[in-house]
Order: structure tokens, then sequence, then C-alpha cells
């Protein structure tokens, strides 16, 4: 079969604040996982898509927003704030992450 995509045209702030959020919280979750909440990742990757799907095209993930890019369901001028978002989103978290639980020398 033939799978026809919708091209996303979001507006860039808010296609960025959506990406970064999401990218910080997922990576909160999986640098450091709650005890005995296994699963917990999926679950909130779903409830995520969910609640910021209509502003970004939920990629949350530099390899995916070129993916999108490439499939032409964002375009290559949006490309940049999705990657942008990701990679701030994740150092975010990392970084907040290093300041509460330093590592062990």
């Amino acid at each position: 079969g033939i799978a026809e995509t919708e091209m996303v045209h979001p507006d860039p702030f808010c296609a960025f604040f959506a990406e970064f959020i999401c990218t910080f919280v997922l990576t909160l979750t999986y640098l450091r996982p709650l005890p005995g909440a296994a699963g917990a990742q999926g679950v909130q990757l779903a409830v995520l898509l969910f609640a910021f799907a209509q502003l970004s095209a939920g990629a949350y993930n530099p390899v995916l927003a070129l993916a999108y890019a490439l499939a032409e369901r964002i375009t290559w001028g949006d490309f940049s704030f999705y990657v942008a978002a990701e990679l701030l989103g994740a150092a975010a978290a990392a970084s907040l992450l290093l300041a509460w639980f330093p590592a062990p020398e």
C-alpha cells in the first residue's frame, strides 16, 4: 500500500517549545528512571505525543527529525528548530541531573 503523509506546519516557536520540553522530560526519565517504574518511558512518550501533537511533529529525536524532513513531513527550514530544541532539551536535562546528583568520585 501507499502511505500518504501530511506536512506539518507548526509555528516555529511552538514547535521549539514542545520539542524542548518533551525531550527534556524524556531525557530525565531515561537517565534517572524511578524505581519500580518499568515501562514508564513508553507510556510517557505516548502521553507527550498526544499532548503536544498540535504543536510539533513529535520527533523528540534529531534522527527522527531528519527522517521527517526527508519524508517531507516537515520543511527543511524547520529542521534546524527541531534539532536545536532536541539537543538543548537533552543537554539541559543532563545538566540538571548532574547538578542534583553529582557523579561519584
